[in-house]
């Protein structure tokens, strides 16, 4: 067993829009027979096929360097060949309260994907195969309740704010106008709460620490064995919310989950086990 430590660092004007949310059980064919990569790779429909309706995320933000997305958090890994198994075992974040009322991040939400790698085992370079992520469609299970949040789409919801910082698509329609995925975001994250562990107060400014209560990433089955020269390359972003609650004389279905600005993170950081 390996441990692997992760430094999570902000998105906005450093990461790339380079996550495919299409998922596509085959690949291209052309005549009959698949299409492949000059790596020799099968070739995989992208967001931006013609086939599909184009939208903003596919249009202006695929494969581009995000400037926009002032929430997220991300990392990257490396996993090498052999039989492995990863599992997120801790996370901990750090936060700075800004206002005057406490905002506790209760949720922590990721999108994980994986992309096959060519291994050099002397140097430890590695050249990937395709220029995107692909989604790792293990999802976590949610309450109805949450999975109603993630599924809304009107003005102010997780789902729309996300799009419009260029991080993910709405609703994914065919040119023939019928839909190809409902809910990429709902169905792409990987979902666990946070727990607050403390507060410290330093220079009046006001921080708290929070870790997550259970693994966050999904785990490669144990049967998974990479060859010799092949790995994968995972990339791991991360989003933290907290609930808004009214006062209960309001007639409302609150709590509403709000994202937390990258920027009121202190730290983030964690380890996960690779056997």
């Amino acid at each position: 067993m390996v441990q692997n430590h992760t430094l999570f660092k902000k998105r906005i004007n450093d990461d790339l829009d380079n996550i495919d949310y299409v998922q596509d059980p085959s690949p291209k064919t052309e005549d009959g027979k698949v299409l492949v990569s000059p790596s020799g790779f099968p070739l995989f429909r992208e967001i931006t096929d013609a086939s599909f309706i184009q939208q903003p995320f596919g249009d202006d933000n695929y494969k581009t360097q995000n400037t926009t997305d002032i929430y997220g958090m991300y990392t990257s890994f490396l996993v090498r060949p052999g039989i492995r198994k990863l599992q997120t075992t801790h996370l901990e974040i750090t936060v700075k309260q800004r206002g005057n009322k406490l905002q506790i991040p209760s949720v922590a939400f990721g999108i994980l994907g994986l992309r096959p790698v060519d291994y050099d085992e002397t140097s430890g370079g590695f050249t990937p195969l395709v220029d995107y992520f692909t989604l790792d469609r293990n999802t976590n299970m949610m309450c109805l309740n949450s999975s109603e949040e993630f599924k809304d789409v009107t003005d102010g919801s997780i789902t729309e704010t996300l799009n419009s910082v260029g991080v993910c698509p709405l609703a994914i329609e065919n040119v023939d106008l019928s839909t190809y995925k409902h809910f990429p975001l709902h169905d792409a994250i990987l979902y666990t709460n946070w727990k607050h562990v403390g507060t410290i107060t330093a220079n009046n400014d006001v921080y708290t620490t929070h870790v997550i209560s259970s693994p966050i990433y999904s785990h490669f089955a144990d049967v998974a064995h990479l060859p010799i020269g092949n790995a994968f390359e995972a990339k791991f972003m991360l989003y933290v919310l907290y609930p808004e609650y009214l006062d209960s004389g309001v007639n409302t279905s609150d709590p509403v989950l709000k994202l937390l600005p990258s920027d009121e993170i202190v730290s983030l950081t964690g380890f996960n086990d690779i056997t």
